[in-house]
């Protein structure tokens, strides 16, 4: 019979809990996890639903998931489709460089019983999102962000995209551009960023004062 793998999701939880992470990263891995069936199976919650569940802004939401990921307490992916589709990131439970999970027998026998201790391991799914699924969400941002010689040399973009890619969904960089763009035709004196750039400083996170706000329906 099958060892049950549920309190490895169990010991996962506890890992960040008990971590340095600051309170606003727990929070948002707390809300993930929600989602997550007991085995930590991966799960797909939108931006929008974590924004409302943690009471965080889209920024910040965004922030803290790097962090976690930087942490190496979650993995992201994708799920769900591109072009007309929709898609989402995929978040999947995951360790530390230096945590491993052992089994450590229970009283009465059971070693179904895990425990996180340092080993220098990783111990992460091996379902990680590769480059190459990138490939068709860079050419619609790429044709999204702009054109000419402004927007900059498109395999250097491409590589700072599918980095960024690791941390944001693509639902979220192209809402920002929109922001961007509604931003750079109010103030018509700042000139736009290449899109290595952009993608390089992040500026998905960052925040702009302009007459709407409603984005994704095309009002602007």
């Amino acid at each position: 019979m099958a060892k049950s793998t549920k309190p490895t999701f169990f010991t996962w939880r506890s890992s960040f809990q008990k971590s340095d992470l600051p309170s606003n990263t727990k929070l948002v891995l707390f809300c993930i996890s929600t989602y997550m069936n007991d085995h930590g199976g991966g799960c797909f919650p939108s931006i929008k639903t974590l924004m409302e569940d943690c009471s965080l802004s889209n920024r910040v939401v965004i922030l803290h998931i790097q962090k976690a990921q930087e942490a190496g307490f979650i993995t992201v992916g994708t799920h769900g489709y591109s072009g007309q589709g929709w898609r989402r990131n995929e978040y999947h439970i995951s360790y530390p460089n230096d945590m491993k999970v052992v089994t450590m027998p229970t009283e009465g026998g059971d070693d179904n019983d895990m425990k996180v201790v340092t080993q220098g391991h990783t111990n992460t799914p091996s379902n990680t999102p590769k480059n190459k699924k990138y490939k068709k969400d860079f050419e619609e941002f790429w044709l999204a962000y702009g054109k000419g010689h402004q927007i900059g040399n498109k395999h250097t973009a491409s590589a700072k995209y599918i980095l960024a890619r690791k941390a944001v969904d693509q639902e979220t960089l192209l809402d920002a551009n929109r922001l961007y763009n509604k931003h750079l035709s109010e103030e018509t004196w700042k000139q736009k960023k290449n899109l290595s750039s952009w993608l390089n400083q992040k500026a998905w996170l960052d925040e702009y004062n302009v007459t709407t706000r409603n984005i994704r329906h095309g009002i602007i």
